[in-house]
């Protein structure tokens, strides 16, 4: 289910056509763009993709619209780097980094005072909402959040990832540290990927360096939302899969998910963000969606 989900097409109509793109400041030195589709009165619910994602992905799309259908004004973030906007910041990503969510969650608040915020993340975008949450970042307007195979343990993520994906996303993320090469070269150079066959030697070349962590596993430890989900005090939805390849399921075995706030809803099957169903609209798509319409009108 994992790669067939890989190879989903976008799907068409008016959500798709009528998002408006806007930019969001985050820093002095750092934009960051997110897709918006209004609905006036509608709570809002922030999306946060995965590792080499973005904001018009076909999946996150598709958890979009199905949100927009059910009364939900919907925001897509391009976190930095992501969605062809490498030139909007000299700073590369990590999987744990919750600068530009706050900044866009801070933007909602500013422009829509009082309005609802609910989140949603898939995968690294889940690791980055758990770990906003647990830091206590969230204004009193973020009042839940919904998340699929979120990685929230990176290391054990990156030790089970199967050589396959590994190789995908270390081709994604290479060709984009060369992106950023040719943007600021002052910052980066091309040759530093020489070498780099897996994503654990991209983070070691790249991640760690650019964010001043020790090491890889210093890295993995500090950017993961595991250990600071015991802080976290409003409902949240996790939605994994016995059978993903990616995010080993062990990790939801942690006597952290028996709390109150989490609803961890373990499938079979399912794959990596996958749960396909018949139709346009994806299984754990309406799952999710189901799930936060519940906890906005309670």
């Amino acid at each position: 289910m994992t790669l067939a989900v890989m190879f989903r097409g976008v799907p068409p109509g008016p959500y798709v056509d009528e998002a408006i793109e806007r930019v969001v400041q985050v820093d002095e030195h750092t934009r960051v763009t997110v897709l918006e589709n209004e609905l006036v009165g509608g709570p809002t619910v922030v999306f946060v993709h995965g590792l080499t994602s973005s904001a018009s992905a076909p999946m996150t799309t598709g958890y979009g619209r199905a949100l927009h259908q059910r009364g939900f004004r919907t925001v897509r973030l391009n976190q930095r780097n992501f969605g062809g906007t490498e030139h909007l910041s000299p700073t590369l990503s990590h999987a744990g980094l919750v600068d530009d969510l706050a900044a866009v969650v801070r933007d909602e608040v500013a422009n829509h005072p009082g309005r609802p915020i609910y989140l949603a993340g898939f995968s690294m975008g889940g690791n980055v909402v758990l770990r906003y949450l647990g830091l206590g970042l969230a204004p009193d307007e973020v009042q839940g959040a919904a998340t699929t195979s979120a990685a929230v343990d990176l290391g054990a993520a990156a030790k089970s990832l199967p050589w396959i994906y590994d190789r995908y996303f270390v081709r994604e993320l290479t060709a984009m540290y060369c992106r950023k090469a040719s943007l600021y070269p002052e910052r980066y150079q091309p040759e530093d990927m020489a070498g780099v066959r897996t994503v654990r030697g991209f983070d070691a070349a790249a991640v760690v360096p650019c964010f001043g962590f020790a090491d890889v596993d210093d890295y993995y430890t500090r950017a993961s939302s595991l250990p600071v989900l015991h802080r976290i005090d409003r409902p949240c939805l996790l939605l994994v899969s016995d059978d993903d390849p990616i995010v080993p399921v062990s990790s939801f075995d942690d006597p952290v998910f028996e709390g109150a706030q989490f609803t961890v809803e373990r499938t079979r099957f399912g794959g990596h963000v996958g749960w396909i169903g018949p139709g346009p609209t994806y299984w754990a798509e309406a799952f999710l969606a189901d799930w936060l319409a519940r906890l906005a009108s309670d």
